[in-house]
């Protein structure tokens, strides 16, 4: 017997399986770009990504230079 929240979370997690896509047995497995299936992934194609799903106040900058994170980890996006 499950609580109800216990539910919800089950018939989300069946939902998401559901939505997952169909699996193929004579097909390799290869990492996809999410942001354009058909590209392969380079740093143009991450910010032309970002830039295209962000609104125009958001800047790179932002997505980087959060307050809340680490020193290292800032750095560490900066490089990227």
């Amino acid at each position: 017997m499950l609580y109800d929240w216990e539910d919800c979370k089950v018939t989300r997690l069946k939902n998401l399986l559901g939505a997952a896509p169909a699996l193929v047995v004579n097909q390799v497995d290869k990492p996809v770009w999410l942001v354009a299936a058909t590209e392969v992934f380079s740093v143009s194609s991450l910010y032309n990504g970002v830039s295209a799903s962000a609104s125009s106040q958001l800047s790179i900058c932002k997505l980087v230079w959060v307050k809340y994170l680490p020193p290292k980890v800032q750095f560490m996006g900066w490089l990227a």
